[in-house]
């Protein structure tokens, strides 16, 4: 019995790994236990600060699954509380703010069209990070993460007291080329072995795709 009940177990995270490539916008995560813990809630509305709350890997999957409505306002809470916690100057805190004037809903429409959107506003981070001297860190935390700096440190406290890292599931991307936040978290790289790559919820405002996981 113990065996079926194993062959069972792994006929089903098969057929999910498939369907991740086969439907990759109906998963919120290929692995089966985050997947089933977001399917099994409504995460609508869901804010900021709440999102930080949990594991990158769940934190992505609950993002994903709410509508593009939500994930603007998530992040456009996030350049809100930039501007209320950081020393930038003016031309910063503009520019700050001309990055959540353009934070819509319809940045979170995968279309081919809309792709040239949140292109031309990550460059133009890039582009102002040299002119401000922001580090890669900074970057990171401005428009990678949603955390507030107190939820972040404590993040990585946690998990280094946990053996750190993050616990995406087998073969399931968990981070962004473009701007990944591995090194920041986790002290690792980016790095693709044959993963799965999910349309969303990682690099600049989450907006990117998941093609590669924190080694």
């Amino acid at each position: 019995m113990k065996k079926i009940i194993n062959l069972l177990t792994v006929l089903v995270m098969v057929s999910l790994m498939a369907s991740c490539k086969k439907n990759e916008a109906s998963l919120y995560s290929c692995d089966p236990v985050v997947h089933q813990f977001v399917a099994g809630t409504s995460w609508e509305g869901i804010n900021r600060e709440e999102l930080s709350n949990y594991q990158i890997d769940t934190l992505i999957a609950i993002f994903r699954s709410v509508s593009s409505e939500n994930k603007a306002s998530i992040w456009r809470e996030k350049m809100d509380l930039l501007l209320a916690t950081e020393s930038f100057s003016d031309d910063e805190a503009a520019f700050i703010q001309s990055i959540r004037d353009a934070i819509t809903p319809e940045l979170y429409v995968n279309t081919p069209d809309n792709q040239a959107i949140p292109d031309s506003l990550e460059n133009s981070v890039k582009q102002r990070a040299v002119v401000y001297s922001w580090s890669e860190e900074d970057v990171l935390y401005y428009f990678a993460l949603p955390h507030s700096r107190t939820q972040l440190i404590d993040y990585i406290q946690k998990s280094n007291k946990e053996g750190g890292g993050t616990s995406a599931g087998v073969n399931d991307c968990s981070c962004n080329f473009s701007m990944n936040r591995c090194r920041m978290l986790d002290y690792r790289i980016c790095a693709n072995y044959g993963c799965n790559v999910l349309p969303s919820g990682c690099g600049f405002l989450f907006r990117g795709s998941c093609d590669g996981n924190c080694f």
